[in-house]
């Protein structure tokens, strides 16, 4: 099944920016502001973070499903590692910190296996396998 995304491009580098479509989605982009561009909207940086960690969720939404793990509500925040090299940006780690709530009688016991199954069944990780370093920690929250 395909998915598409179109954009466009206008100026140089760093002074130009453009427009990208994806779904229900428009937005601008450029090269961020800490890379020398002009920082409006979003980047290839942050859409692949954003990716990976939408990716995560639902896999790890998918992973509780099928082991019957009773939550109440996921929350992640991702962090990408970028450096500067002399062919451009590069992506060396992603880590999610993941929050599983929870009720308070629920089963913890697996909850751990389960965000590292995550981590590595997601198919963004699995594109970034072997360039990316990717993990996950989590916490849980019973309420």
């Amino acid at each position: 099944m395909p998915y598409n995304s179109s954009g466009s491009w206008e100026g140089t580098l760093k002074e130009g920016q453009g427009d990208l479509a994806f779904g229900l989605i428009k937005t601008q982009h450029s090269v961020p502001q800490d890379l020398g561009g002009k920082g409006i909207g979003t980047n290839p940086e942050e859409l692949i973070v954003s990716a990976a960690a939408s990716c995560f969720l639902i896999t790890l939404a998918a992973i509780f499903q099928f082991k019957h793990v009773s939550y109440q509500r996921l929350e992640v925040d991702s962090t990408a590692e970028f450096e500067v090299t002399p062919r451009g940006p590069k992506m060396r780690a992603i880590h999610h910190q993941v929050k599983v709530y929870m009720d308070a009688k629920g089963e913890t016991v697996e909850v751990e296996k389960h965000i590292k199954e995550a981590e590595e069944g997601c198919m963004i990780s699995a594109a970034l396998s072997g360039n990316v370093l990717i993990s996950a920690s989590g916490s849980i929250i019973q309420e």
